[in-house]
């Protein structure tokens, strides 16, 4: 690596759950080449898209054959 790096910008476009369409998501990575600004562009995206506090809760019970909603 060179001590001066290249700027690039790094564009994700992904549809998201519920969306009807893509949507861009840019961000600055700094590199040497092309391909290395590549690399480190999917690292940063892992990086900041990793879930950090996932909830789940039930919604809906469900009835059960023997006349009441089961566990």
């Amino acid at each position: 690596m060179t001590e001066k790096l290249r700027k690039y910008e790094a564009t994700v476009r992904l549809k998201m759950p519920g969306n009807a369409k893509e949507t861009d998501y840019t961000f600055p990575v700094a590199a040497d080449t092309p391909s290395e600004a590549m690399v480190l562009a999917v690292d940063e995206w892992k990086r900041i898209t990793d879930p950090r506090d996932i909830r789940v809760k039930e919604i809906e019970r469900v009835m059960t054959a023997e006349g009441g909603f089961g566990s």
